[in-house]
C-alpha cells in the first residue's frame, strides 16, 4: 500500500477545495452547486419564483400529487435574502466535504442528505397542520442540521469556530442544538424559521449515526447517479495522459517497516502525537528515511 492509499494522507486531501480524494469534484460541491444554480435562476426570472413551486406546504402531507415537494424544498431558497443559502451552502460545504469522505460511498451520502431533507419536511408539515392556510417552508436548513449533527458525532473532538471561539465539535453541536431547541419553544404560528425542522435533520443524523450508519440500508442506490459518474470518469479518462507506469517489487523488509509505520500513523491520526512512544518515534523515522533514500534513487 502506498501513502497516498492510507487513511491519514486521504483526510487531509479529502478536505481541499471542490476536489474529493479521488480528485474529482466532490458530491458536497455538487449539491451546493446545484443549489446555487437554482437560487440564481430565481432571481433572474422575476415574477415567476421557482421557490413559489418548489416549497413544502402543510396541506401537501395529504395531496400526494405535491409530494415531491418533501424533498424539492430543500434545493429552494428565499432569492430576496442571500443570507438564507449563504449560512446554509457555508455550513454543508465546510462540513459536507468530511462527513461525505467518512459515509465512503457518493451514493449513501447523496441517500442521506436527501432522505434528512425528506424527514425533516415530514416532521415540519405533521406539526403545522392546522395552522394558518398557505404555511410553507423552503430550504436546506434542515439537511444541513443532519449534516452538521452527523460530523459532530463522527469528529466530537475536531476543533471548531463558533462566534469566533474556538470548540471541540461536541461542544458546538450542543449549542447548535440547544439554540434550534429555545426557538422552537416560540408559538408555530409565530415562528418565522423552521426551527422544529432543523431539529428533526438533527434527530435524523444522530439515528444514523446509532444505527451504525445502516439506516438507510434498505434504500437502493440511484442507478441515474453511477451512470453520471461512470460518464464523468471516462470522459477524464479520455482527456488526461496515461502515465508510464512501473513495476514495483517491495522489499521484505520494507514492506515489514511499512506495516509498522501504518499501524503508528494510524495510533497517531487517532490518539495524537504524545500517545507515540520513543520505540514507535525511531521506526516511524526509520520508515520515512527509507522512503526519502528509495525517491531519490528512482
Amino acid at each position: 500500500m502506498g501513502y497516498q492509499d492510507r487513511e491519514y494522507y486521504r483526510d487531509q486531501k479529502a478536505r481541499r477545495g471542490f476536489l474529493d480524494a479521488s480528485d474529482e469534484i466532490s458530491t458536497t460541491a455538487k449539491i451546493v452547486g446545484f443549489t446555487v444554480a437554482i437560487f440564481l435562476a430565481d432571481m433572474l426570472l422575476g415574477k415567476f419564483r421557482l421557490m413559489d413551486h418548489m416549497a413544502l406546504n402543510a396541506t401537501d402531507l395529504t395531496s400526494p400529487r405535491s409530494w415531491w415537494h418533501f424533498l424539492s424544498y430543500a434545493f429552494a431558497h428565499n432569492a430576496r435574502d442571500f443570507r438564507h443559502i449563504l449560512f446554509n451552502m457555508l455550513a454543508l460545504f465546510m462540513l459536507g466535504r468530511d462527513v461525505e469522505y467518512s459515509l465512503r460511498s457518493k451514493q449513501e451520502y447523496i441517500k442521506f442528505y436527501c432522505c434528512a431533507a425528506i424527514f425533516s419536511g415530514l416532521v415540519w408539515a405533521l406539526l403545522h397542520q392546522g395552522l394558518l392556510a398557505g404555511n410553507s417552508v423552503i430550504g436546506a436548513s434542515g439537511a444541513v442540521a443532519a449534516v452538521v449533527v452527523l460530523f459532530v458525532w463522527l469528529e466530537p473532538q475536531r476543533k471548531m469556530l463558533f462566534w469566533f471561539i474556538e470548540l471541540p465539535a461536541w461542544a458546538v453541536g450542543i449549542l447548535f442544538v440547544s439554540m434550534d431547541a429555545f426557538g422552537s419553544a416560540q408559538p408555530l404560528e409565530q415562528n418565522q424559521i423552521a426551527y422544529d425542522a432543523h431539529l428533526a435533520g438533527a434527530a435524523f443524523a444522530t439515528l444514523y449515526f446509532l444505527s451504525g450508519k445502516k439506516l438507510l440500508r434498505f434504500i437502493p442506490d440511484w442507478p441515474a447517479l453511477g451512470g453520471l459518474s461512470a460518464i464523468w470518469r471516462s470522459l477524464r479518462r479520455r482527456v488526461q495522459p496515461r502515465p508510464k507506469l512501473k513495476t514495483y517489487v517491495p522489499e521484505p523488509e520494507l514492506t515489514d517497516l511499512e506495516s509498522e509505520a501504518d499501524r503508528i500513523l494510524e495510533k497517531l491520526h487517532r490518539e495524537g502525537e504524545s500517545s507515540l512512544t520513543p520505540k514507535e518515534r525511531e521506526a516511524l523515522e526509520a520508515y520515512s528515511q527509507r522512503v526519502r533514500d528509495k525517491n531519490r534513487s528512482l
